[in-house]
């Protein structure tokens, strides 16, 4: 796998053991675990419609998704990782519950995919919060569709940008500039044109929501983390943790701005194909 970018390294080597996901505050939710998972309980719905047995998870980190499938339902899950330390340490959790036969995870490089090849047949291919760094992001959306059986769904969690960039004034040009460099998000693009490389790979759209009124844009923890670093050794990278604090308030001004939106997307394969 080709080395991350920097500071998107050591992104994930300050972070391992949490999760990086969005959190999603969504009505009737009053824990933090509730808000990580709002996704996973989705995704648990679309399951239990299909029926599903096979589950792909573009951008699975640690295995957290998967693990949580596996708690509730029987299945075969799989997961591609971005990173090769949260895949060991996804792994190491795997062979602690003895999922080792129902949870396999993998892991490559999101920008490199000409020699992806993705398990067939899946019933459910799932990404939240991945694919918004890649920059191969719609070339992965037609393999996804490949992947899929007919009827099969393509679930997508993630940040787009609500007007083409062409439509930008210089200010806000450059608050999106700043916020895709924050946090490497190569794969921010307008969401019109997500709907439209979906449907040309043969994917429609099913279910389109809006959550960005339920999106996290102030995390204290991440404040705290950034003045410890500031005190540690000259070894660790305090930058990472400033530019999650830099990228947070970033994100807050383009949601107010209506420049940012945060959604779920459920995508069908036609029967047809």
């Amino acid at each position: 796998m080709q080395a991350l970018p920097l500071d998107l390294t050591a992104f994930y080597n300050a972070n391992r053991g949490r999760s990086l996901r969005q959190q999603v505050k969504a009505p009737g939710l009053t824990k933090k675990r509730q808000f990580l998972h709002y996704a996973d309980g989705l995704l648990i719905g679309h399951c239990n419609q299909l029926e599903a047995r096979k589950v792909l998870d573009l951008g699975c980190g640690r295995g957290e998704t998967l693990n949580y499938l596996a708690d509730v339902r029987d299945g075969q899950y799989s997961g591609i990782s971005i990173s090769q330390i949260e895949q060991q340490l996804g792994l190491e959790e795997v062979e602690k519950l003895n999922r080792q036969l129902t949870v396999r995870l993998f892991a490559a490089d999101f920008d490199q995919v000409s020699t992806w090849r993705l398990f067939p047949s899946q019933d459910i291919v799932f990404s939240q919060d991945a694919l918004v760094h890649s920059r191969a992001a719609f070339v992965i959306v037609g393999l996804v569709a490949k992947a899929l059986r007919p009827e099969g769904r393509f679930i997508v969690c993630q940040e787009f940008l609500s007007s083409s960039e062409l439509t930008l004034d210089a200010k806000d040009m450059l608050l999106v500039s700043q916020y895709r460099q924050a946090l490497d998000l190569t794969g921010l693009v307008q969401l019109d044109e997500w709907l439209a490389a979906s449907g040309q790979s043969g994917l429609q759209t099913i279910e389109n929501q809006d959550l960005s009124a339920y999106v996290q844009n102030f995390d204290p923890l991440w404040y705290v983390y950034a003045l410890i670093s500031l005190c540690a050794p000259k070894n660790i990278d305090h930058s990472v943790f400033l530019r999650r604090c830099r990228a947070l308030a970033l994100r807050k001004t383009l949601l107010k701005r209506g420049l940012l939106q945060y959604r779920l997307l459920v995508l069908e394969k036609s029967s047809g194909q």
